[in-house]
């Protein structure tokens, strides 16, 4: 299968291409179905269907959140907690401690400790805090590292590049190079036509 793209030739496998990163969903129904000329049962609708469902994945692609934003997002979902848990601890804390003066001294002691309920969403957000700070940057840099890496990568072995080949003299300069090149190497010599031809 070739990209339509940019005619890069990719496995049947393979969702997008290596090299322009077009979708190639399209092209793997259109040789599983046929074309819409070549196939009357193919459904307009169905083509319609393909590229909304690119275009979303286009659209979900762009909107996909880096790791940095996710652990920034983290971090700030830490203090909204912390803070809603501290809130609440100082809430219950005055609030059951005046209704407790009324109360017998059984029932004040319960509730003036009604208050430790704060505690765990205080400490939840502690802990989501520290995560985002500490843990969630290791994890962003390791990927980072990864990406970079992958990037990174040379195309050939620094031992068969194209120029190192040329100049050993294994590989041969290939001017003018086209696609039908080797099949026309194939081709015998013209012959020639007689002239004369019958053209009645």
């Amino acid at each position: 299968m070739y990209c339509p793209q940019c005619g890069t030739e990719t496995n049947d496998q393979i969702k997008f291409c290596k090299r322009c990163g077009t979708s190639l969903q399209i092209v793997q129904t259109l040789l599983t179905k046929g074309a819409p000329s070549m196939n009357p049962s193919f459904d307009p609708r169905e083509w319609q269907r393909l590229v909304l469902e690119e275009y979303r994945e286009k659209a979900a692609k762009k909107n996909k959140k880096s790791p940095e934003q996710k652990r920034l997002e983290e971090i700030k979902g830490g203090v909204i907690t912390t803070a809603i848990g501290f809130g609440s601890m100082i809430f219950f804390y005055f609030l059951l401690g005046a209704v407790a003066m009324n109360e017998p001294a059984s029932d004040a002691l319960i509730l003036r400790n009604v208050w430790l309920v704060g505690l765990v969403p205080f400490l939840i957000g502690l802990s989501i805090l520290f995560n985002g700070i500490f843990i969630s940057k290791k994890i962003v840099a390791l990927k980072n590292n990864e990406e970079r890496d992958f990037y990174n990568l040379p195309l050939f072995p620094s031992d068969q590049t194209p120029v190192s080949k040329l100049s050993e003299g294994t590989l041969t300069p290939v001017s003018d190079y086209s696609v039908t090149e080797s099949t026309t190497t194939k081709l015998r010599e013209p012959e020639p036509i007689n002239k004369s031809r019958d053209t009645n």
